[in-house]
């Protein structure tokens, strides 16, 4: 329900497009050639491309040239000048149309249009699908202004959660400049250019960093969700073994887009998704939630023998953050029940593939890779269990046991999160488990993990925990034997209080 009620009461468009009225020439000046006119002539175009070098394109951590993927010509910012003082004037509102239009929530004086090329595209020019690198700390988008020039095709065709858009600026005619810009993660193709030339100076977006967030007041939906999750916490702490398997431990809600492990914060979050944080972490705070960004993978196998035949699904977090961005170094497990939004069927965005080579009689195997940034929202009750890490959890729990156990007296807050320790200490292995490989070199650090349990359980009185490594842990190691007759006397002292 949280999901459903964030998305229906947050949306914003993922690109906007429009006709510059009234704009200035830029007065653009080229290293070497000087000053060129606009509307562009056919001429100068081509003196302007033989200035040009072929623009390349960024593969995973390779920059390439191939005119198989981008057929396309460029200059860099440092190689022209735009000289006329009223063009920045002109980016400037555009800056302010969009900010309104995609919704952002960081104040229009916090965003800049940095400039970064000169394109230019001839006829049977084009660029394949893809999205923008992050070029610049704290971009967020492209925006790309078309300069007045006589051409047929060059359409760029963009989509983002199976939404679709399309900016044409040969439709606005030779003598007219027109803008388009989307978010980085905007998947967009530069279809081929039919006739003459289309000439584009592009701009990176970058919101300068802000602590302020602006956005819609909490509504009567907004209230519904902070009473929802207290009430889920409130069913958590009824701490059955029931309840544990059947309830999720933590909510994950997507966000629209994808960010790098660098600007995975609150600052550099777009469009709705900042406001969907936002009041996500003021329903959490009322509701002791702790909240997280992150990043999802799921990786996706497919047998080729059967295509369309799923062979299995990983999905894991591969980056985990606090809200300014500060990474967690925990692993918590994802699962798919933890997802507010089950009923998208979008994987995510594509982060790669691999193909396994034919070995004997066996198929063939592709795997795909999708990764999607999510927000987290961990209730009070599980928190312990979500920081710690799932691969570590013994080693850490060790380390947290001494200062839990000698504060617990004098604090119930302290008291409360020992007892949780012990829980995640006896459910992070089935009792038949902890003994196995007694030569392994976690192998004491497991008993070691058991003797706390105890020596906690017998400090605070909960000797049931006690009973249960006893009862349970029938394998134990000869040093716990000692453990279950001290427990043994300490309930008889408890049993003789208890008749006084």
């Amino acid at each position: 329900m949280c999901g459903r009620l964030l998305t229906a009461i947050f949306a914003s468009n993922f690109a906007c497009l429009d006709i510059i009225t009234d704009a200035p020439s830029p007065g653009l000046e080229v290293q070497d050639l000087g000053l060129i006119g606009f509307p562009l002539s056919t001429r100068e175009a081509e003196i302007l491309k033989a200035r040009c070098h072929q623009s390349p394109f960024g593969k995973g951590e390779k920059i390439l040239v191939d005119s198989s993927v981008r057929s396309s010509w460029e200059l860099d910012a440092s190689q022209f000048k735009i000289m006329n003082p009223e063009w920045d004037g002109c980016i400037e509102n555009i800056v302010f149309d969009i900010h309104d239009k995609l919704g952002l929530a960081c104040g229009d004086e916090n965003i800049e249009a940095q400039p970064y090329k000169l394109l230019i595209y001839g006829e049977g020019a084009f660029f394949k699908a893809h999205q923008d690198s992050e070029k610049a700390d704290g971009m967020f988008g492209t925006l790309v202004v078309s300069l007045p020039s006589k051409h047929e095709g060059g359409k760029v065709a963009l989509s983002h959660n199976g939404l679709e858009e399309e900016y044409d600026s040969a439709q606005y005619g030779p003598f007219a400049t027109s803008y388009g810009a989307w978010y980085s993660d905007v998947y967009h193709e530069v279809r081929p250019v039919t006739s003459g030339y289309r000439v584009v100076l592009t701009y990176n977006l970058v919101q300068h960093v802000t602590d302020e967030r602006q956005g819609p007041p909490d509504g009567e939906a907004l209230r519904i969700m902070r009473e929802a999750l207290g009430r889920y916490e409130t069913e958590l702490t009824v701490d059955t073994k029931q309840n544990r398997e059947r309830d999720p431990s933590c909510f994950v809600h997507k966000l629209e887009h994808l960010y790098s492990e660098h600007s995975l914060n609150v600052r550099s979050l777009k469009g709705d998704d900042a406001a969907q944080v936002q009041h996500i972490s003021n329903a959490c705070k009322a509701a002791g939630f702790q909240v997280y960004l992150a990043l999802l993978e799921k990786e996706v196998s497919e047998d080729q023998v059967m295509p369309g035949e799923e062979a299995y699904r990983k999905e894991k977090y591969i980056h985990v953050t606090t809200l300014d961005g500060t990474k967690q170094n925990v692993s918590p497990e994802y699962h798919y029940s933890h997802l507010l939004d089950q009923d998208e069927e979008s994987e995510g965005h594509y982060a790669g593939s691999e193909h396994d080579e034919y070995t004997g009689n066996e198929g063939a195997m592709s795997t795909w890779r999708y990764r999607v940034s999510v927000v987290v929202m961990v209730p009070p009750s599980r928190q312990l269990e979500f920081i710690m890490s799932h691969d570590h959890k013994l080693r850490d729990a060790l380390n947290d046991f001494p200062a839990l156990r000698s504060k617990a007296e004098d604090d119930e807050g302290v008291k409360s999160n020992l007892y949780d320790l012990c829980q995640l200490v006896l459910r992070s292995k089935k009792p038949k488990d902890y003994w196995n490989d007694r030569d392994s070199a976690d192998y004491q650090q497991r008993a070691d993990c058991l003797n706390q349990v105890v020596l906690a359980a017998i400090e605070n009185g909960r000797l049931h925990l006690a009973d249960m490594v006893i009862l349970e842990h029938s394998q134990k190691p000869e040093h716990l034997q000692a453990y279950a007759r001290y427990v043994s006397t300490q309930r008889q002292i408890h049993i003789r209080q208890d008749s006084l």
